[in-house]
């Protein structure tokens, strides 16, 4: 990618030697997009006009390959850095040069194995997409799919991705992530902030607990999801165990810089654990957060600066956290709506089971993000901080928001028992289900019926999109099999002539 936009704009200009390369450049078009891992730091609707995941052709690639090349250099780092500029260049030139035998040596293995998991992902995404897209009627299937063709062609058109008719329930995380961090540069301005030693902000140092926060939720919620354990799952689970942990320990050094006395309580701890117990695992781990602090313990290690950054931070994140659960509680909704109307038979409410299961442990991470959040918001700054953000309880959990409805119903039932009749089976189960109106349809500009609609349109658009890129990675992987082979006859070749000429 060095100097990439410059040769690009010499191969445009009619100033480079395109004469040995195969494709028409004439026809092509250059697009940007964001790498899978970097895609979270972008705003919602950032992502979903230039994630990879969305964009036709990708295929399952993230964009992350320059990341993995440079993880593989920075052993080296610890050699060159006492070299000159000569000598550096030669030993990352030597490095390079071997990462790239290594991968060719590998070659065969890495894409069989690819396709190996593609071809299995394919058939489970396209099986979760066809449960999805059977309880949508056809005419507003066709819509939506018309609506995703149209933005394809043309991304200045409503983006398919993005719920048209939700309602904010506060301010995001990143709004205020953005207001601390002009803030804090503008206190430095006028002197009444200084500036710490660490080469992040204060607001980029909390984030960076908060994150490592949200991985340990998810392991925690993932090991609790019984009805999706695999060998595979179980795998990838620790993998993410042993890269949560990593970064917990460079978290830990970095938090010595804003939060000084840290340590001393870190000791503290350590010494009064069991010493026959052993020791918590990475998503058990003890952040040390202000948070998580007593207000003693607060005063001792944490300036009032990170204590107000994470206050506010945490009450983006219970924004975020109610809005993302209401998308999520309509999607489920439609889901149960079509279960209970269309399937009858354990076999067919079966093959519905893997898919609500996701959606269930999808729900139960954001309903912990804003228990977490909220619970430390309070912690720090009490109760009277964002009163509009109450505790989160799991009668509250639920999707009646029309006031209406709810009534409908419980007059339905009523009388639906006056003359003993049974009920239907398309009937909603007010006995068991919630009681009353949520507060969390409330909080912010409240929700309407666009809302309802137009989050499961974009679980349904999502769903589609997983599908088309597995099928594209799967096409992809196959022909770059072809391709490899093709180059290594010809790499064969070229060296039989080389040694001929000899």
């Amino acid at each position: 990618m060095i100097h990439f936009l410059q040769r690009a704009h010499a191969v445009i200009e009619g100033k480079a030697d395109v004469s040995n390369l195969m494709t028409d450049l004439d026809g092509l078009e250059l697009k940007f997009g964001l790498p899978v891992w970097h895609a979270e730091a972008h705003d919602a609707i950032c992502r979903a006009k230039l994630a990879l995941s969305y964009v036709r052709g990708m295929g399952k690639v993230d964009g992350e390959a320059s990341e993995r090349f440079w993880s593989a250099l920075n052993p080296a780092s610890w050699a060159t850095k006492e070299m000159g500029q000569g000598a550096r260049q030669d030993t990352l030139e030597d490095k390079i040069d071997h990462l790239n035998f290594e991968k060719n040596v590998h070659l065969g293995r890495t894409l069989a194995r690819k396709l190996i998991v593609a071809v299995s992902e394919r058939r489970r995404q396209g099986g979760e997409f066809a449960k999805l897209d059977g309880s949508v009627a056809k005419k507003r299937r066709e819509q939506w799919a018309a609506m995703m063709d149209a933005w394809y062609e043309d991304d200045s058109k409503p983006n398919p991705f993005i719920v048209v008719g939700g309602k904010e329930a506060g301010p995001s995380e990143r709004q205020i992530t953005e207001e601390l961090n002009k803030e804090e540069l503008e206190e430095a301005r006028q002197g009444r902030h200084a500036f710490l030693d660490g080469k992040k902000t204060v607001t980029a140092f909390v984030k960076a607990g908060l994150r490592l926060e949200a991985m340990q939720a998810k392991i925690i919620t993932a090991l609790g999801n019984t009805a999706l354990a695999t060998a595979d799952r179980t795998s990838k689970i620790q993998e993410r165990c042993l890269t949560l942990l990593k970064e917990i320990k460079a978290f830990e050094t970095l938090q010595l810089t804003y939060m000084p006395g840290v340590a001393d309580l870190r000791e503290r701890d350590e010494e009064g654990r069991d010493a026959d117990s052993p020791p918590p695992q990475p998503e058990r781990l003890r952040l040390y957060l202000p948070s998580e602090l007593s207000e003693e313990d607060r005063r001792v290690v944490a300036n009032g600066r990170v204590v107000e950054t994470e206050a506010r931070l945490r009450k983006g994140q219970c924004g975020d956290a109610l809005t993302d659960l209401r998308k999520k509680l309509h999607a489920q909704q439609h889901l149960y709506w079509y279960r209970d109307s269309n399937m009858v038979g354990q076999r067919q409410r079966t093959r519905s089971v893997t898919l609500t299961a996701r959606m269930d442990e999808g729900r139960s991470v954001i309903v912990a993000k804003y228990r977490r959040a909220q619970a430390a918001m309070i912690a720090l700054k009490g109760s009277a901080y964002a009163p509009q953000y109450r505790q989160l309880l799991d009668e509250d959990v639920n999707s009646h928001w029309n006031p209406d409805d709810a009534e409908e119903e419980e007059a339905s039932r009523r009388l639906r028992n006056a003359d003993g009749s049974r009920a239907a089976r398309t009937e909603p189960n007010t006995r068991r289900g919630p009681k009353k109106i949520s507060w969390i349809w409330n909080v912010g500009q409240g929700v309407d019926q666009a809302e309802l609609h137009d989050s499961f349109r974009v679980e349904w658009c999502k769903a589609r999109a997983r599908k088309e890129r597995w099928d594209e990675e799967v096409e992809l992987l196959r022909e770059e099999m072809k391709r490899v082979l093709r180059y290594l006859r010809w790499e064969q070749q070229e060296w039989q002539r080389r040694a001929e000429r000899e």
